[in-house]
């Protein structure tokens, strides 16, 4: 087993790699995920499979690899994971494979989306902001809540947030999609506040911003003060 960084910080990602060297055919087997306190552990990519030579003995290995992701400060030890099976003669069995990559530990991005022809939005019709937040080499549950500040003159009706975590590439994707729809009261210039949400780059050691720049909508009067 080896791990990609010696140490590391407070929820940022590492991974850990486990090879499993087999000198006979392998009739079935079963490998248990590596164990650390306070910390939450998912495999990411399929199971590799090559053949290496070692002190003169040519194996078949299985390479796993896991994402952990420490949740408390400290020095703590992982355990390995057990390996069972059975082996018989002439015994065949195949796994599956993946290209490997290199690591990412970054924040993504965040954007925004609006519903409807932002050139015909209306006093008292309801306006459809969805805000996006995407990290990388984080889970979900890590994802900040997005909190968007809005003027006194409108109303607003937030959906419950969306969230998920995928993987591409051995690396962990998260995101968080919060949808909120907003009110106006009157017409005129309805001017939304900058979001910002603060992350850790592990790269440069800092705490960097991802913004939404402020934003201004021109809002037209309702549609039954047009018709008047």
């Amino acid at each position: 087993t080896e791990l990609d960084v010696p140490e590391a910080y407070l929820q940022q990602q590492l991974r850990y790699t486990v090879k499993l060297y087999l000198g006979q055919d392998l009739q079935r087997g079963s490998l248990a995920n590596p164990s650390l306190e306070n910390a939450d552990i998912r495999q990411i990519g399929k199971d590799k499979e090559y053949n290496e030579i070692k002190d003169g003995r040519r194996y078949r290995v299985i390479e796993r690899t896991f994402a952990i992701i420490p949740q408390q400060s400290g020095n703590y030890t992982i355990d390995g994971p057990l390996f069972e099976g059975e082996i018989i003669d002439n015994s065949r069995q195949s796994f599956g494979f993946f290209n490997r990559s290199t690591p990412v530990n970054r924040v993504g991005q965040i954007n925004e989306e609006w519903q409807g022809d932002p050139e015909q939005y209306h006093a008292g019709e309801p306006i459809t902001r969805t805000i996006t937040l995407t990290a990388i080499g984080v889970v979900e549950e890590q994802l900040p809540a997005i909190n968007g500040t809005y003027p006194d003159n409108v109303k607003t009706y937030p959906d419950q947030a969306e969230t998920a975590t995928v993987e591409k590439d051995q690396t962990l994707i998260a995101q968080r999609k919060e949808s909120v729809a907003i009110i106006p009261s009157e017409p005129g210039q309805l001017v939304l506040p900058e979001i910002s949400v603060p992350w850790f780059n592990v790269l440069t050691k800092k705490t960097e911003y991802t913004t939404l720049p402020a934003k201004t909508l021109n809002i037209l009067p309702s549609v039954n003060q047009t018709a008047s």
